[in-house]
């Protein structure tokens, strides 16, 4: 919840109506939605969270899932941690969750989720023009996708570990 409320983060996102944060009781809401996989992940078993991944509506009409990614803590775990985190969250999604997609939408500016969306594999499926606020302008969104196929083709889909539920529960 705390890195929700560093501009450097919330920045990026939009949870409805240009709301920039999430509280307490939003965050455990989404936690407990079983059409939700949430996972916070941290750089060493155990040890203090360093992110939060979340897809979400994965048990809803289409099975169309909606990814976001908070990084709160980029003092530990490097680069990668975010990735398996993602892959690892997608993998529960597609194997337990019965997703048929997975998308995305990032802010064009941000060139480091646009890169892991990339490197994950997600495919660039259009563009939201004007459709951002960022640091009072409008700027495009860019809508990533990938469906269970392609996510199979890329990193297989063997049963995930763990279940849909939050796979650690914190403070964050």
């Amino acid at each position: 919840e705390r890195w929700l409320e560093d501009p450097k983060v919330n920045r990026w996102f939009d949870f409805g109506q240009g709301r920039k944060t999430l509280n307490r009781t939003a965050l455990l809401g989404l936690a407990r939605n079983s059409a939700n996989v949430f996972r916070v992940f941290s750089a060493d078993p155990g040890g203090a969270p360093v992110g939060l991944v979340v897809v979400q509506d994965v048990r809803c009409g289409p099975r169309c899932g909606h990814l976001w990614v908070i990084r709160g803590r980029f003092d530990e775990g490097g680069k990668d941690i975010t990735f398996h985190a993602v892959v690892e969250t997608m993998r529960l999604a597609f194997c337990n969750g019965g997703a048929s997609s997975v998308n995305i939408w990032i802010a064009e500016m941000n060139w480091p989720s646009i890169a892991l969306s990339r490197r994950v594999g997600f495919k660039e499926a259009g563009r939201l023009r004007g459709a951002h606020l960022l640091d009072g302008r409008r700027c495009d969104r860019l809508v990533f996708d990938m469906l269970a196929e392609e996510f199979r083709e890329r990193h297989g889909l063997a049963e995930a570990a763990g279940e849909t539920e939050p796979m650690e529960q914190s403070d964050a």
